[in-house]
Protein backbone atom coordinates (compact mmCIF):
# COMPACT_ATOMS: atom_id res chain seq x y z
CA UNK A 1 0.00 0.00 0.00
CA UNK A 2 1.16 3.37 -0.85
CA UNK A 3 1.91 5.85 1.92
CA UNK A 4 -0.27 9.23 1.36
CA UNK A 5 1.92 11.98 0.43
CA UNK A 6 1.30 14.90 3.27
CA UNK A 7 -1.67 17.19 2.68
CA UNK A 8 -0.85 21.01 1.32
CA UNK A 9 -0.50 24.18 3.72
CA UNK A 10 -0.77 27.04 1.49
CA UNK A 11 0.58 30.73 3.65
CA UNK A 12 -0.58 33.72 2.03
CA UNK A 13 1.17 36.55 3.37
CA UNK A 14 0.39 40.29 4.40
CA UNK A 15 0.63 43.32 1.87
CA UNK A 16 3.72 44.29 3.60
CA UNK A 17 5.37 40.74 3.76
CA UNK A 18 6.44 37.94 1.32
CA UNK A 19 7.08 34.42 1.54
CA UNK A 20 9.68 34.33 3.89
CA UNK A 21 7.76 35.90 6.66
CA UNK A 22 6.31 32.36 6.91
CA UNK A 23 9.80 30.09 7.67
CA UNK A 24 9.05 29.45 11.62
CA UNK A 25 5.63 27.80 10.65
CA UNK A 26 6.97 26.44 6.91
CA UNK A 27 10.22 25.06 9.17
CA UNK A 28 8.44 23.18 11.82
CA UNK A 29 5.14 21.93 9.46
CA UNK A 30 8.02 20.42 6.99
CA UNK A 31 7.71 16.26 6.86
CA UNK A 32 4.41 16.59 8.68
CA UNK A 33 2.56 18.64 5.96
CA UNK A 34 4.04 19.89 2.85
CA UNK A 35 4.41 23.80 3.47
CA UNK A 36 4.59 26.51 0.37
CA UNK A 37 4.09 29.42 1.63
CA UNK A 38 3.98 32.00 -1.83
CA UNK A 39 4.29 35.48 -2.83
CA UNK A 40 1.15 37.98 -3.71
CA UNK A 41 2.87 39.94 -6.67
CA UNK A 42 0.37 41.51 -9.58
CA UNK A 43 0.61 44.69 -11.69
CA UNK A 44 -0.68 47.31 -10.02
CA UNK A 45 -3.55 47.55 -13.03
CA UNK A 46 -4.38 43.97 -12.10
CA UNK A 47 -4.23 44.20 -8.50
CA UNK A 48 -7.38 42.33 -6.64
CA UNK A 49 -8.32 40.26 -4.05
CA UNK A 50 -10.32 37.61 -6.53
CA UNK A 51 -7.09 38.04 -9.02
CA UNK A 52 -5.02 36.65 -5.99
CA UNK A 53 -6.98 33.88 -5.11
CA UNK A 54 -6.99 32.74 -8.50
CA UNK A 55 -3.24 33.01 -8.67
CA UNK A 56 -3.25 30.64 -4.89
CA UNK A 57 -5.51 28.01 -6.53
CA UNK A 58 -3.03 27.82 -9.28
CA UNK A 59 -0.54 27.33 -7.22
CA UNK A 60 -2.26 24.50 -5.05
CA UNK A 61 -3.11 22.74 -8.22
CA UNK A 62 0.39 23.06 -9.64
CA UNK A 63 1.75 21.10 -6.73
CA UNK A 64 -0.27 17.54 -7.98
CA UNK A 65 -2.68 18.60 -4.68
CA UNK A 66 -6.68 18.74 -5.11
CA UNK A 67 -7.20 20.72 -1.87
CA UNK A 68 -5.37 22.56 0.69
CA UNK A 69 -5.17 24.23 4.07
CA UNK A 70 -4.88 27.77 3.62
CA UNK A 71 -2.85 30.21 6.03
CA UNK A 72 -3.39 33.91 5.39
CA UNK A 73 -2.18 36.69 7.82
CA UNK A 74 -3.60 40.24 6.87
CA UNK A 75 -4.10 41.03 3.43
CA UNK A 76 -3.57 36.96 3.03
CA UNK A 77 -6.34 35.90 5.10
CA UNK A 78 -8.63 38.04 2.77
CA UNK A 79 -7.40 36.16 -0.15
CA UNK A 80 -7.80 33.19 1.62
CA UNK A 81 -11.75 34.43 2.30
CA UNK A 82 -11.94 35.01 -1.31
CA UNK A 83 -10.43 31.77 -2.03
CA UNK A 84 -12.89 29.79 0.24
CA UNK A 85 -15.59 31.67 -1.58
CA UNK A 86 -14.48 30.94 -4.70
CA UNK A 87 -13.45 27.13 -4.50
CA UNK A 88 -14.95 25.67 -1.33
CA UNK A 89 -14.46 22.19 -2.18
CA UNK A 90 -10.39 22.90 -2.63
CA UNK A 91 -10.27 24.30 0.98
CA UNK A 92 -9.48 22.22 3.52
CA UNK A 93 -9.41 23.99 6.46
CA UNK A 94 -8.92 27.99 7.20
CA UNK A 95 -6.47 29.87 9.18
CA UNK A 96 -6.76 33.84 9.82
CA UNK A 97 -4.72 35.50 11.41
CA UNK A 98 -4.39 39.58 11.93
CA UNK A 99 -6.93 39.61 9.49
CA UNK A 100 -10.59 40.94 8.49
CA UNK A 101 -14.24 40.07 6.62
CA UNK A 102 -14.70 43.85 6.99
CA UNK A 103 -12.75 46.73 7.82
CA UNK A 104 -15.29 49.32 9.11
CA UNK A 105 -12.67 51.90 9.42
CA UNK A 106 -11.02 50.32 5.99
CA UNK A 107 -11.62 54.23 3.49
CA UNK A 108 -10.00 56.09 5.87
CA UNK A 109 -6.82 53.97 6.79
CA UNK A 110 -6.50 53.25 3.01
CA UNK A 111 -6.91 57.15 2.45
CA UNK A 112 -4.10 57.62 5.60
CA UNK A 113 -1.75 55.10 3.12
CA UNK A 114 -1.93 57.13 -0.23
CA UNK A 115 -1.63 60.28 1.90
CA UNK A 116 1.75 59.28 3.41
CA UNK A 117 2.99 58.14 0.18
CA UNK A 118 2.28 60.94 -1.37
CA UNK A 119 4.72 62.82 0.52
CA UNK A 120 7.75 59.99 1.33
CA UNK A 121 8.91 57.01 -0.60
CA UNK A 122 7.66 53.32 0.41
CA UNK A 123 11.28 52.99 1.70
CA UNK A 124 10.65 55.77 4.62
CA UNK A 125 6.79 54.55 5.23
CA UNK A 126 8.11 51.54 5.56
CA UNK A 127 10.93 52.31 7.72
CA UNK A 128 8.12 54.60 9.97
CA UNK A 129 5.08 52.32 10.45
CA UNK A 130 6.71 48.82 10.31
CA UNK A 131 8.57 48.47 13.43
CA UNK A 132 5.52 49.39 15.30
CA UNK A 133 3.21 46.12 13.78
CA UNK A 134 6.08 44.08 15.69
CA UNK A 135 5.98 43.49 19.75
CA UNK A 136 8.57 45.61 21.47
CA UNK A 137 10.35 42.09 22.27
CA UNK A 138 10.75 40.66 18.69
CA UNK A 139 14.49 40.40 17.57
CA UNK A 140 15.68 43.58 15.80
CA UNK A 141 16.71 41.58 12.72
CA UNK A 142 13.36 40.24 12.03
CA UNK A 143 12.43 43.65 12.06
CA UNK A 144 14.74 45.17 9.83
CA UNK A 145 14.14 42.04 7.59
CA UNK A 146 11.03 42.89 7.36
CA UNK A 147 11.74 46.60 7.17
CA UNK A 148 13.87 45.72 4.36
CA UNK A 149 11.01 43.58 2.18
CA UNK A 150 8.10 46.07 2.63
CA UNK A 151 10.62 48.76 1.15
CA UNK A 152 11.21 46.47 -2.47
CA UNK A 153 8.00 46.64 -3.27
CA UNK A 154 6.64 48.53 -6.24
CA UNK A 155 4.65 51.70 -4.67
CA UNK A 156 1.93 51.41 -7.11
CA UNK A 157 1.05 47.73 -6.54
CA UNK A 158 1.50 48.29 -2.95
CA UNK A 159 -1.18 50.91 -2.67
CA UNK A 160 -3.37 49.17 -4.94
CA UNK A 161 -3.60 46.37 -2.95
CA UNK A 162 -4.37 48.77 0.05
CA UNK A 163 -6.91 49.91 -1.26
CA UNK A 164 -8.83 46.59 -3.10
CA UNK A 165 -8.05 44.52 0.51
CA UNK A 166 -9.78 47.37 2.63
CA UNK A 167 -13.06 47.57 0.62
CA UNK A 168 -14.11 43.73 0.43
CA UNK A 169 -16.57 42.56 2.46
CA UNK A 170 -17.13 39.38 2.83
CA UNK A 171 -19.11 39.12 6.55
CA UNK A 172 -21.81 36.89 4.00
CA UNK A 173 -19.53 34.23 3.29
CA UNK A 174 -18.60 33.35 7.08
CA UNK A 175 -21.88 31.58 8.33
CA UNK A 176 -21.43 29.52 5.19
CA UNK A 177 -18.02 27.90 6.10
CA UNK A 178 -18.07 24.25 6.33
CA UNK A 179 -14.82 23.71 7.23
CA UNK A 180 -12.42 24.13 10.80
CA UNK A 181 -11.62 27.75 11.20
CA UNK A 182 -8.39 28.69 13.57
CA UNK A 183 -8.61 32.39 14.35
CA UNK A 184 -5.40 34.07 15.84
CA UNK A 185 -5.01 37.67 17.12
CA UNK A 186 -1.98 39.66 18.87
CA UNK A 187 -3.09 40.92 22.27
CA UNK A 188 -1.28 44.27 21.04
CA UNK A 189 -2.45 44.48 17.72
CA UNK A 190 -3.68 48.18 16.86
CA UNK A 191 -3.69 47.64 13.01
CA UNK A 192 -6.32 44.28 12.89
CA UNK A 193 -7.44 44.52 16.31
CA UNK A 194 -9.50 40.94 17.76
CA UNK A 195 -11.67 43.15 19.05
CA UNK A 196 -14.25 43.50 17.05
CA UNK A 197 -12.87 41.96 13.87
CA UNK A 198 -11.73 38.50 14.82
CA UNK A 199 -14.55 38.29 17.34
CA UNK A 200 -17.06 39.36 15.14
CA UNK A 201 -15.85 36.86 12.80
CA UNK A 202 -16.38 34.20 15.90
CA UNK A 203 -19.73 35.06 16.45
CA UNK A 204 -21.28 34.77 12.84
CA UNK A 205 -19.08 31.49 12.95
CA UNK A 206 -19.50 30.04 16.10
CA UNK A 207 -17.76 26.75 15.46
CA UNK A 208 -14.57 28.88 15.21
CA UNK A 209 -11.62 28.66 17.75
CA UNK A 210 -9.96 32.13 18.05
CA UNK A 211 -6.51 31.94 19.85
CA UNK A 212 -5.40 35.77 21.16
CA UNK A 213 -1.13 35.74 21.62
CA UNK A 214 -0.20 37.59 24.87
CA UNK A 215 1.33 40.37 23.65
CA UNK A 216 1.91 39.97 19.79
CA UNK A 217 1.12 42.72 17.29
CA UNK A 218 0.41 42.75 13.72
CA UNK A 219 2.70 39.67 12.90
CA UNK A 220 2.12 37.51 15.42
CA UNK A 221 3.51 34.26 14.09
CA UNK A 222 7.15 36.47 13.88
CA UNK A 223 6.43 37.88 17.61
CA UNK A 224 5.27 34.26 19.25
CA UNK A 225 6.30 32.05 16.56
CA UNK A 226 6.46 28.82 19.14
CA UNK A 227 2.87 29.81 20.36
CA UNK A 228 1.34 30.47 16.66
CA UNK A 229 2.88 26.87 15.20
CA UNK A 230 1.40 25.52 18.25
CA UNK A 231 -1.97 26.41 17.58
CA UNK A 232 -1.73 25.86 13.91
CA UNK A 233 -0.46 22.31 14.04
CA UNK A 234 -3.34 21.09 16.59
CA UNK A 235 -5.55 22.87 14.01
CA UNK A 236 -4.43 21.36 11.48
CA UNK A 237 -4.09 17.91 12.91
CA UNK A 238 -7.49 18.31 14.01
CA UNK A 239 -8.76 19.07 10.58
CA UNK A 240 -7.02 16.11 9.39
CA UNK A 241 -8.77 13.70 11.41
CA UNK A 242 -11.95 15.22 10.35
CA UNK A 243 -10.93 14.31 6.87
CA UNK A 244 -11.57 16.15 3.98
Amino acid sequence: MSKRRPSLVLFLPAVGGDSTFWEPQVDALRGSYSPLPIDLVRSAARVSMAGFAEDAMRAILATGHEDAHLVGQSMGGVVALELYRRYPDRVRSLTLANTWAFQPEGAARSQWVEEQLGKMTLAEFSRMNMPDLFAPDTRKDIIERAVSVESRKERETYLACWREMLKVDLRPIIPRIRVPVLLVGGEKDRLTPTRPLLTGMQKALPSARLVELPGASHFSNLDRPEAFTKALREHLDEAEDKGP
